[in-house]
This record gives structure tokens, sequence and C-alpha cells, in this order.
């Protein structure tokens, strides 16, 4: 536990124990910065904070955001504006800086500067498009119109106010890596919230109102085509969102190197954060046999055969035989399954990943995360397990009931085919009576989830994956942007939004939606009134979810708190489905409706 450098003696026994998550079972470091924190722990000035030494990219990229602020600050003739909002927000920090709340202080001063960047980057981009085509000056006129409307400076306000504020909010105590986690998971959420909540009000009210109040006929008395007039708006509406998402994520960005330097329970703690939460990971599942169609059609025979009060049933038309078979079949593939992700009480199953040659080649640590479940969940049991690996390498780990676990491993474990062979045994290594070490078997079986047994590995840093988050929200947003700028052309400013955040709601719950639909039965005995409604509701429901199932496919928010990768083709993906397709399409419908439009005539009155 002692490491000498040079005249420097540094630690402790209590060094090694806080090592030892550093290194793999072989000996191998498998966390350099780590081990360099360590060591340079007390040569870190108290003065400065933490990230500014530790972070870089981060301190790059406040530096570059600072210069180019100012420089458009003074471009765009704000000087004064930033000198009074400089004095409005110290003096709005005095009283928490006087009462020695150093994070209270830097969040307010925080929210008053982004306040003012949203602002500055408003203005410049409405000088930028307030050129002589109509298309562009159409839009620069919607990102002024959004700082008159108290629509979009309510969205903006409260978004940029709330995001320095929800570090302050998050339990220190807790792991370091769940407060990143969790400080990940309310930002970018409540983010796109609010963005497209502003989004749908905007888009909507842009239009609607224009319409409404007579003031689209200045417009296309000039020389505006209707379809520039629209692309305009969208256009519009999508810069504006460009800019807050610029702001957010930046300040997004920040916050988390920020909090990733606090202080962590341990050098485990530490290691899950660098290595675990703010990457880009690729996962692999292990391989599970299949009952051929063949295998699988015997059994729901035999079981269908053996059950005289269901043939009774299917006789009498109570029940659908193909309905029965169906549920047979689902219920004996389930069994076959979960008997495969069960492991009795001294026994061992083996269980084989494959396509793991990407992670041997980049020779990067691997991550084991596992959450079993034996006999009921109690967060106060702990439970041994053995997980033996090739060449008779063994790791003895205990487990609590329905919590995630990690486990490091080596790449060393992965064969030349890329596979990976780890076997569970439902035991654990426990000292006798006598002093020797034995091997007791486990209480219960250990049964798993499908998605509970998991080999993770490194493949993209997170400054990257955030970018591609950040694409994959955008394109949400400029989807969201010409639903409301195309719904408003023929329907009024309340039924617009409606059918605007109906597309949101149902986009976003479309997996649900769709794994509600697969358990969804309609019982043939039911009266055939009530067997209509229900195949009507199905069907609506079924075409909805099919129709806006690429919306909620790909989630960056939680990729990111999982530390996967969001990769590139799901962001072309969703800009071709999303982006291309679904808003050409929405623009084709919008446009003919806005042709055909009488625009002089408004409740019938000319």
């Amino acid at each position: 536990g002692v490491v000498i450098i040079g005249s420097r003696t540094l630690g402790s026994a209590d060094l090694a124990k806080e090592a030892k998550g550093l290194y793999a079972e072989n000996g191998r470091l498998m966390s350099p910065v780590g081990s360099a924190q360590i060591l340079l722990r007390d040569r870190i000035p108290a003065s400065i904070p933490r990230f500014l030494l530790e972070q870089g990219d981060t301190v790059v990229l406040m530096g570059s955001a600072l210069l180019v602020a100012l420089l458009l600050t003074i471009w765009t003739g704000l000087t004064v504006p930033l000198i009074v909002t400089t004095i409005a927000a110290v003096l709005a920090a005095t009283p928490f800086f006087l009462a020695g709340s150093l994070a209270w202080t830097v969040a307010v001063i925080t929210s008053a500067f982004l306040c003012f960047s949203f602002a500055l980057l408003v203005r410049t981009a409405a000088i930028v498009l307030g050129g002589a085509t109509p298309t562009f000056a159409i839009a620069a006129n919607v990102l002024r119109e959004a700082l008159r409307l108290r629509i979009a400076t309510f969205f903006v306000g409260v978004l940029l106010i709330l995001l320095p504020l929800l570090p302050i909010w998050i339990d220190p105590s807790e792991p370091l890596r769940y407060q990143v986690q969790a400080f990940l998971s309310r930002s970018i959420g409540l983010m796109f919230l609010l963005a497209a909540c502003m989004t749908v009000f905007l888009s909507c009210a842009t239009v609607a109102f224009e319409i409404r109040d007579r003031q689209i006929w200045q417009v296309m008395t000039k020389p505006v085509a209707r379809l520039q007039y629209l692309l305009g708006k969208w256009l519009g509406v999508v810069t504006l969102n460009i800019i807050l998402l610029t702001i957010g994520g930046i300040s997004i960005f920040v916050l988390v190197r920020v909090i990733s330097v606090r202080p962590a329970q341990d050098s485990d703690d530490q290691l899950a954060v660098s290595e675990q939460v703010l990457v880009a990971r690729e996962g692999a599942y292990p391989l599970y046999e299949r009952l051929t169609p063949e295998q699988l059609r015997e059994v729901v025979e035999q079981r269908m055969n053996a059950d005289s009060m269901l043939m009774s049933e299917i006789a009498n038309d109570e029940k659908s035989e193909i309905d029965v078979k169906r549920d047979l079949a689902r219920q004996v593939s389930q069994e076959f399954a979960g008997q495969q992700r069960t492991v009795p009480g001294g026994r061992e199953r083996k269980y084989r990943f494959v396509g793991l040659a990407k992670a041997k080649q980049l020779n990067a640590p691997l991550t084991l995360r596992y959450s079993f479940d034996i006999g009921r969940i109690d967060p106060h049991e702990v439970h041994p397990v053995l997980f033996k690996f090739s060449e008779g390498r063994f790791t003895d780990r205990q487990f609590v009931p329905g919590q995630a676990h990690v486990l490091t491993l080596s790449p060393d474990l992965i064969d030349d085919k890329g596979a990976l062979e780890i076997t569970i045994e439902n035991a654990g290594i426990m000292e006798n009576q006598k002093g020797e070490m034995e091997k007791v078997p486990g209480s219960g079986p250990i049964i798993f989830k499908p998605d509970s047994f998991e080999v993770l590995y490194r493949v993209d840093g997170f400054e990257p994956n955030f970018f591609r988050a950040m694409l994959v929200q955008f394109v949400k947003l400029a989807f969201l942007a010409m639903l409301g700028v195309c719904a408003a052309t023929v329907l009024s400013f309340p039924v617009a939004c409606m059918l605007s955040f109906t597309v949101l709601i149902i986009g976003s719950l479309a997996p649900f939606l769709g794994l509600s639909l697969s358990e969804y039965s309609i019982k043939p005995g039911a009266p055939l009134v009530w067997q209509g409604v229900q195949y009507m509701v199905k069907a609506i429901a079924g075409a909805s979810e099919w129709s806006l199932r690429a919306f909620g496919e790909t989630q960056p928010t939680s990729m990111l708190v999982e530390g996967r990768i969001v990769p590139w083709s799901s962001v072309f993906r969703t800009l071709l489905v999303i982006g291309v397709v679904w808003s050409a399409a929405i623009f084709a419908v919008g446009f003919a409706a806005f042709r055909r439009k009488e625009l002089a005539v408004y409740s019938g009155n000319t």
C-alpha cells in the first residue's frame, strides 16, 4: 500500500484497500486515471475547482463558448444589456454568498447568464436570417416573435433557471455513479419536455394567431409564396430549437463534468463513473436455446389434449382453438426460456457470449452486469454466487436479490473467435467449523430476467455519444415543429396543440403500447357488440403504434444514463424516418390544405 516516487512516500494500508478496485484479477491496471488521481491527491490546490484540473475538454469548451459569446455580444450591440445582467446577477447572488451557500451563488449567476445567452443567440440568428429571401425573413420574424410571446419565454426561462439548480437537489451522500445518472436523466428529460412544449405551442401559435388576427393578409399580399411562408415558419421554430439545445446541451455537459469530480464513496464508485456511465458501451447477451416449430407444436398439442376441461371449452365454442394454441405456445416458450435462466442451488449453468471480437481488439475492460433473484426479494439478504471462466479462473461474489451488480472482467477472457464463456454456479465458498474453506450450495434457485445478465464493453467516449443523443432529440423536435405549423394552417390553436401533443404522447409511449398490444387478447365468448368495440380499439391502437413506432424506438436519455452507445445508425434512421419521411408527408398534407384555404374569408366575414 506504499508508493515511493522520488522523495515522496505515499499511501498506507488504506491505500491498498482503495486501490484494489483499480486492478483486474490478473493484476492488470484497469483504471490508469483512477490511480493517477490517488497519487496526485495531495498535489491538487484546494483553491482551484477539481474539474478545472481534471476535465481539460470541459475547460476548453467553457473557454470557447465564453469567447464566442463575448464576440457576439459586441457584434450584436448587447454590451450594455450584458453589463446590466452581470450587475443584476451579482446582486441576486449576494445574499446566498453571504449565507455561505456557494452552490446557490453559482446557480443563480449561471441561470442569469444562460438566459442572456439565449437572448444573445436569438438576436444573432435573427440578424443572420434577416436577408432578402422571404423564407429567411419569415424565420427571423418568428425568432423575434418568440421573445415577445410569453409562450416561448416561459418554457425557456423555466429550463434555463432549473438546469443549474438540479445538482443542488441531488443527494451528495448517494454513490457518485447514481448522482451522475440522476442528473443526466433529470436534466435531459426536463430539457426535451420543455423544448417539446415550447415547440408545439410556438409552432401552432405563430400560424394560427396570424390567421385569426388577419395579420397573414399583410404577408401574403407581398411576393411571398405559401410554400415559402410555411418553410419560413418551420425554419424559425427549428432555429429556436437549435439555440435551446445548444445552450442546454453545453450546460448539461459542463454540469455533468462538475458533478463527476465530487467525492466518491470509494475507488469502485469512482471507477464506475469513468468506466460505466460517462462512456459509450455496446452490450451482448448470452445465447439461449429455442424450441423449433415442430417441438413447440408437439408440446402444445400434448398439453392441450391432456387438459380435458380445456378441450371441452373448445368443443362448446367457449374458447377459440387458435387463441388457446397461441396462449399455450407463449406459455411453453416462456417456461423453456425461464428454465435456461434458472440455476438451482448447488448446480451450475454455462452461458456463451458471442460477437465480442471488437472488444478483444480494443483491449478494453469488460463489465458484467447482473441482477439475480433468489426466492423473495429482500434488500437485507445477501447470497453467494460463483462466476467461472476459462483456464480454471473464478471469482466468488455476493449479491442482493433484485439489485443490479457489476463485475469488471479482463478482455483476455475472450477467445480468438470473439466468444466469452461464463459459468454461474449457485454456491459460495465459506469457512467451516474446522477453519477449512468449503463450497456451500445456495439457499434457493437463482433466477434472472433476459436483460439482467449482460456483458458490456467500451467503444466510444461520452462526448460524441452525448452529441449523437442531442441530434436525435433535435430531429424529434424538428418533426414536432413541422406538425404544429402544418396543423395550425387548417385548425384552430387549441385543436392544433391537442393534435400535436397527442402525436408526441403516443410516439413517446409507442414501445409500451406495442408491448401491451402483444399481450392483448379478445375473448370469443363476449357479446358481439363488445367484441366489435375491442377489435376497433385494438385496430386504432395498433395503427397508432405502428405509425409512430420510430419516434419512441430510440431513447437517447436512457442510453446515456446507462452508458450505452447511441449509434450513428440510430441517428441516421431517426433522421430518415422522422426527419425526412414523416416531416415531408406532414408538410405535403399541410401545404395541400393551405393552398386551398381562402385566407381572405374568416368566420364568414369577408
